[in-house]
């Protein structure tokens, strides 16, 4: 059997009503417990999504929540995050820029 990404399971998981993977699961799983089994699947070890420590357990974080994707470009951005520093505690604590 073909070993699928998350990303596959995820989009099968997120396809509309009629899609018989949607119809089997929905009932039974929530999507943090479908991405939970999935993590423990794959990596031997459950899923902390209350307090998320490696960088696995926080990129399902940010999947599973939405709104926080609503920001996220610009902490990502390393000009939007010098622009954002700036703003918020001044120029004085940034690095300075070459090239």
């Amino acid at each position: 059997m073909k070993k699928m990404h998350i990303a596959d399971w995820q989009s099968i998981f997120d396809r509309s009503k009629k899609n018989q993977y949607k119809i089997l699961f929905k009932p039974f799983y929530s999507k943090e417990r479908f991405v939970a089994e999935l993590y423990k699947a794959q990596l031997g070890k459950d899923l902390n999504l209350k307090t998320p420590t490696s960088f696995t357990e926080k990129q399902n974080v940010l999947k599973l929540n939405k709104r926080a994707y609503k920001d996220y470009h610009k902490y990502v951005d390393k000009y939007l995050v010098r622009d954002y520093v700036a703003n918020k505690i001044g120029k004085k604590y940034l690095v300075p820029e070459y090239f």
